[in-house]
């Protein structure tokens, strides 16, 4: 009886292990986009904390030190912000810039390409249609990158 029921543990066990599995691959970005609120709470709640604390300790209200903790996330959170977004500004000019070389190397492969492996016939017709399509598609890209 004890290796029966070994067994359907075993079952049960391996049925949820499975289940989740199939949740994380189907499921798993729009759960995690659901949780991520949640997890950033979380996460904001333990670094607030101490600072609670520590002003309670000073005999200061909850209500001060709550708001004496908001404040400090705050500017927390503007200083990284400061410190981040010229960066950010700085890489986009950068990929900016080198889109256009992207392109050409792309479209230098793909001419190549299709002069190797495409009867002589269709190459000029396969040619002008990809051209005329792969120059639009940069125009596109690279006027939502300047706008």
């Amino acid at each position: 009886m004890k290796t029966a029921d070994r067994w359907i543990r075993i079952g049960i066990l391996s049925s949820l292990f499975a289940g989740l599995i199939f949740l994380l691959v189907f499921y798993g970005k729009s759960l995690i986009q659901a949780m991520l609120p949640l997890a950033f709470g979380v996460i904001l709640a333990y670094i607030e904390l101490p600072v609670v604390e520590a002003a309670d300790k000073l005999k200061m209200s909850r209500t001060v030190s709550i708001l004496l903790t908001f404040v400090i996330s705050f500017l927390i959170i503007v200083l990284i912000l400061v410190c981040i977004i010229p960066l950010l500004i700085e890489n986009i000019k950068d990929l900016a810039n080198i889109i256009p070389d992207i392109f050409n190397s792309v479209l230098n492969n793909v001419i190549s390409f299709i002069e190797i492996n495409m009867p002589a016939s269709w190459q000029q017709e396969i040619l002008k249609e990809f051209n005329s399509s792969f120059m639009k598609m940069q125009d596109k890209i690279l006027q939502g990158i300047y706008t």
